[in-house]
């Protein structure tokens, strides 16, 4: 369910080191300019919010690929 004027979510990769933020990826465009913020209507990416990723996520460098934990 999403609300109005939620915070936007975003998918973001942390070091297992250091947990230090490695990238954040928006789901919700942040500004006018941003990728995609023209597919909005009428500017809904303003006030639309609440947009995460529900699931768990990992990365196995070695192979090359990511896994979704359902």
């Amino acid at each position: 369910m999403q609300h109005r004027f939620d915070t936007p979510g975003a998918v973001q990769a942390f070091d297992v080191h250091t947990g230090e933020r490695r990238w954040v990826f928006y789901t919700v465009p942040q500004s006018n300019d941003a990728f995609g913020a023209d597919t909005w209507q009428d500017g809904s990416w303003r006030y639309t919010g609440h947009a995460n990723v529900w699931g768990l996520m990992s990365l196995d460098e070695e192979r090359g690929g990511s896994a979704k934990r359902s």
